[in-house]
């Protein structure tokens, strides 16, 4: 397939992520924005009606816990803070997005409207196979490369390998692991939890309990960085793959050619 075609495919990626940010920013913030005010409101009722009587309504105390939570099911964690920015703005929604097509699908935000639900239904349908070909496509043109590059420098089998152990481990350096330190001093969190969250993210487990950039106060440049690395972080990670597959249908071919050598060896003797 020629490199205009991979480059196409890549692009059909781009492009759809970026349509899928109009798309669910549209349909969910709004609806956000008025979760949010129905707890602004449902708060000062409860603290002016405290300082008033001296006491809190039980069922007051119940509709706020309520509240509370299920906004906090939509995304919005920051308890207190009425002057935050929505989890559904542009870059809020275009990460939400990429996690989609991507499907780690951490569950810290979730489309809350009726059209939202539905619509990231359709979105996935068609956003799957369409991140899979242009991550698959991409990872088959970075082996080539490898290999046009082992061509050059590398002629013994020896060599070859461990220029693209070489290769792979730079990669992986900094995809997977100088990110770590960045997310330490953005996210407040130690060097372990970082490399649990890369793993996470890179393996598509996405369980959800660490997500970077979920706090709504963080600049949209850490957000575009977010989607980058993810972004080459998951071809990398394809890219692996497809080298250990590789490795392990070398394996297999020797192991069967060695049993075929062995049965030819026995019907002779």
């Amino acid at each position: 397939m020629s490199s205009w075609s991979h480059a196409s495919n890549f692009a059909l990626l781009i492009f759809y992520l970026f349509l899928g940010g109009f798309i669910f920013k549209a349909l969910e913030w709004q609806h956000e924005v008025d979760m949010r005010q129905m707890l602004v409101d449902t708060y000062n009722n409860l603290t002016i009606t405290a300082s008033q009587d001296g006491c809190i309504d039980l069922k007051d105390v119940k509709n706020l816990v309520t509240l509370t939570l299920t906004a906090q099911r939509y995304g919005i964690r920051e308890w207190g803070d009425f002057t935050m920015k929505s989890q559904w703005n542009y870059f809020g929604s275009l990460f939400f997005s990429l996690v989609v097509v991507s499907t780690v699908g951490y569950g810290n935000m979730s489309p809350s409207t009726i059209w939202g639900r539905r619509m990231c239904v359709v979105y996935a349908f068609f956003g799957i196979p369409i991140f899979l070909n242009a991550v698959a496509q991409f990872s088959a043109e970075a082996k080539q490369a490898i290999t046009r590059l082992q061509d050059k420098l590398a002629r013994k089998k020896p060599h070859r390998r461990a220029l693209a152990a070489a290769i792979m481990f730079t990669l992986g350096t900094f995809v997977a692991f100088f990110p770590n330190f960045l997310f330490m001093y953005c996210e407040n969190w130690s060097f372990e939890e970082a490399a649990y969250f890369t793993f996470i993210t890179l393996t598509t487990v996405g369980f959800g309990d660490y997500v970077a950039g979920a706090q709504t106060f963080y600049f949209s440049t850490y957000r575009f960085f977010l989607i980058l690395w993810m972004l080459l972080g998951l071809m990398y990670v394809a890219l692996i793959i497809m080298y250990v597959q590789s490795i392990m249908q070398y394996v297999l071919r020797k192991i069967a050619s060695e049993r075929s050598t062995t049965k030819v060896m026995q019907v002779k003797s």
